[in-house]
C-alpha cells in the first residue's frame, strides 16, 4: 500500500573501497620489501667515505703528543723536560724565512729613491 513515504536504503556497498584498500597495502607492502633488501640506497658510498676519514683523522692523531694520548705520562715528560734542560740543551729556535720578493722590489726601490735624491741634493 502507498502511502506517500520514501525509504532510503543505507546500506553501503563496500567491496571495491576494501579491494582498491587491500591492493593498496600490496604496494605500500612492496615497496618496504624493496627499500629493505635494497643493498644501496646512496647511503653505502657516504658511510664508506666517513669510515676512510674518521679513519685519517685517528692516523692524524695518533701522531700529536697529547696529556690525552695512550703511553702518555706526565711526570716522565717533566722528567725529561727538566733533564734535558740539565744537559743545557734548548729546542732549536725555528729560522725565520728570508725577505720575500716584495720585501726584495721595495728595499730595492728604496734604496734607487735614496740615490735620486742623493742626485738631486748634489751629493755624491
Amino acid at each position: 500500500m502507498a502511502d506517500g513515504s520514501i525509504t532510503f536504503s543505507t546500506a553501503l556497498d563496500n567491496k571495491e573501497l576494501e579491494g582498491q584498500l587491500a591492493d593498496l597495502r600490496h604496494e605500500i607492502e612492496g615497496a618496504e620489501k624493496d627499500l629493505g633488501s635494497s643493498k644501496d640506497l646512496g647511503l653505502t658510498k657516504s658511510i664508506e667515505a666517513a669510515k676512510e676519514a674518521a679513519g685519517a683523522l685517528a692516523k692524524e692523531l695518533a701522531l700529536i703528543p697529547s696529556e690525552f694520548a695512550p703511553g702518555y705520562d706526565k711526570d716522565t715528560m717533566q722528567f725529561v723536560e727538566e733533564y734535558a734542560e740539565g744537559l743545557g740543551y734548548t729546542a732549536p729556535v725555528p729560522i725565520p724565512p728570508g725577505p720575500t720578493p716584495e720585501d726584495i722590489i721595495l728595499d730595492t726601490l728604496a734604496d734607487h729613491e735614496y740615490r735620486l735624491c742623493l742626485t738631486e741634493l748634489g751629493a755624491n
